[in-house]
């Protein structure tokens, strides 16, 4: 089906995703501004770097600690192999 073939039906479908599509992406802008916004707090009050509270946000959401562990073993290995350990 061409995007010109378009009954009234497709249109109001079409019309209505892409509200529902803005409206959830601004929601999630907001959340995420917000959270910006907490972990900036949090981290000044704890004195941590901020980059490193997200980054453990990130990896407990994302459940891959094993990984960047693995990932951190190598880069260790590489670097006391090229004496700049």
């Amino acid at each position: 089906m061409a995007i010109t073939t378009l009954g009234p039906n497709e249109i109001n479908k079409l019309q209505d995703i892409i509200f529902d599509g803005v409206r959830n992406l601004e929601e999630c802008e907001a959340l995420q501004t917000g959270m910006a916004d907490t972990i900036k707090s949090v981290a000044e009050e704890l004195q941590i770097p901020a980059s490193l509270l997200k980054k453990a946000i990130k990896t407990a959401f994302k459940g891959n600690y094993a990984e960047l562990e693995a990932e951190l073993n190598d880069l260790d290995a590489l670097l006391q192999a090229a004496g700049k350990k």
